[in-house]
């Protein structure tokens, strides 16, 4: 798909290696981030590279502007019968996570798009992708940016959770979902009409706001 000069695609296997430096980019790069050692999801820089124990197991949903990467999102389901959040999760009752099919992680998008529609149609994508094959889905996420925009897209903190350490830091992350898998359909068709409003309202140009060349360094490195 293809909206405002942005494509939305599944990546392929052989893409790994570009996703693992476009996220060591905007986490550690630009947000100035480290994994713990020893993190439970097995986090960890690999040279130019932010890699983890289950990351060639997801799907991971890719947006391109000119064939360069400028946002992600993966969907993660259970390894070995366990959630990443559960890895890190030891306040709320395990059996909370059983009732979920997919985890969203990886949500990044470079900071010259996040006015532009990348984000929104990275969702929807996730969204109409797990939607369709009747996954319900959970996010977890300490960054209050984050938090924001999922309350402004219709998610609310799951019932039944509450907050937990994320990494060991001493920022608390909160667990969102949809309450059923008739609202993640509602949530999509929000996203929808929204993305559609959008794009329609703003110039088809946008995306000349997007400063590749700065924001993508690992790419001309």
């Amino acid at each position: 798909m293809a909206l405002n000069h942005i494509e939305i695609s599944i990546l392929s296997p052989e893409g790994l290696d570009e996703v693992r430096r476009f996220l060591f980019w905007t986490y550690c790069i630009i947000e100035q981030w480290e994994p713990p050692l020893g993190d439970p999801a097995g986090l960890r820089v690999d040279g130019d590279r932010l890699v983890d124990d289950r990351d060639h197991l997801c799907v991971h949903i890719v947006a391109r502007v000119k064939g360069r990467l400028v946002g992600c999102i993966r969907i993660t389901h259970p390894h070995n019968g366990v959630f990443e959040t559960q890895l890190y999760d030891h306040t709320n009752c395990q059996h909370s996570y059983t009732r979920y099919v997919a985890e969203i992680a990886r949500f990044s998008v470079i900071p010259s798009a996040r006015k532009t529609t990348v984000g929104l149609q990275l969702l929807e994508a996730m969204f109409r992708w797990t939607t369709e094959r009747g996954q319900l889905i959970f996010f977890a996420t300490a960054e209050k940016g984050l938090m924001k925009y999922y309350k402004d897209i219709g998610f609310a903190p799951a019932a039944g959770f509450g907050p937990f350490n994320y990494h060991k830091e001493e920022r608390q992350a909160t667990v969102f979902s949809p309450r059923n898998l008739g609202h993640q359909r509602h949530i999509l068709s929000g996203l929808q009409n929204r993305l559609i409003s959008q794009v329609f309202s703003s110039s088809p140009l946008e995306i000349i706001d997007i400063d590749i060349e700065a924001d993508i360094g690992y790419q001309n490195g």
